[in-house]
């Protein structure tokens, strides 16, 4: 029987306010369907301004929770910019050049290697003239492989992993009371390759209490979906339910990296599906 075991992916956290190369999978070797550029869909003009501050929060996304201080957040592209998560697990990472694609990773060496998702700096997907509240959700050792375990499948290190929140409409991980995942919607991955498994969506015992259960085929409250041993690559995370328009997320899989695009800049519920006060989950 596998073991349930406690995550951050569904209830508030208390948080104090406060130049890699476009590549796409290769049908060849990876099994992708498709060369072409995935990201295609989603450019589009840069309104005019400055340049894009950055600042956001890391969390621990393990039994014990809580914030991550004093990791290191760095710019992927521009790795000389870099900040420091304090005592709240807050950074700030000051202005950054308007219309680039950027990338953010978290290090720190109680937890796996983490990035999020890929930010056009501007776009009005992205955050427009600031991106606040980037978060990360960052796995221990231990529960980073209880999660595997869960799913079935043996992380590969020439691989990555890939995760979100289906987020509801007004929610993220702090702000919001209740269950923040849209129930009911499914997610994807473009263009198809041969990762070994997913989307994968997390079950939820009671508040607090969920696990990867292959046998779900869509949200649960919880709103966590994962990919496993997904081929490196350039791929768009969509999320669908009727009634809901979804933020779509462009994903970089870089090898040994866990991608997590998480509240609320992963499959955000922009218009439709729940009521932001619905209090969601109550078991």
């Amino acid at each position: 029987m596998l073991p349930l075991f406690l995550l951050l992916g569904c209830t508030s956290a208390h948080v104090e306010d406060s130049g890699e190369t476009a590549f796409v999978p290769d049908s060849g070797d990876s099994g992708a369907s498709s060369s072409t550029d995935p990201w295609e869909t989603l450019d589009g003009d840069v309104p005019d301004g400055g340049d894009v501050p950055v600042s956001g929060y890391a969390l621990a996304f393990s039994a014990s929770g809580g914030v991550v201080a004093g990791a290191t957040v760095t710019v992927v592209e521009h790795p000389e910019l870099q900040a420091t998560t304090g005592d709240d697990g807050r950074f700030d990472l000051g202005p950054l050049p308007r219309g680039e694609l950027v990338n953010f990773e978290l290090s720190h060496p109680d937890f796996v290697a983490i990035r999020t998702g890929t930010f056009l700096l501007g776009h009005p997907l992205d955050g427009g003239d600031a991106i606040t509240d980037l978060s990360f959700q960052v796995p221990d050792p231990t529960t980073y492989g209880l999660m595997a375990q869960a799913t079935g499948v043996d992380p590969d290190d020439g691989f990555c992993q890939v995760s979100t929140t289906v987020t509801r409409r007004g929610h993220d991980m702090v702000t919001g009371s209740g269950t923040h995942g849209e129930p009911g919607a499914t997610a994807s991955l473009e263009p198809a390759a041969a990762w070994e498994a997913g989307p994968i969506y997390f079950d939820l015992a009671a508040v607090n209490i969920i696990w990867p259960s292959p046998a779900l085929t869509e949200t649960s409250h919880d709103g966590g979906v994962v990919w496993t041993n997904v081929p490196p690559g350039d791929y768009v995370m969509r999320g669908a339910k009727d009634g809901a328009e979804i933020r779509p997320v462009r994903i970089r899989c870089t090898p040994g990296y866990l991608v997590n695009a998480a509240p609320p800049w992963g499959l955000q519920v922009l218009s439709g599906g729940l009521d932001p006060e619905d209090p969601g989950y109550e078991g």
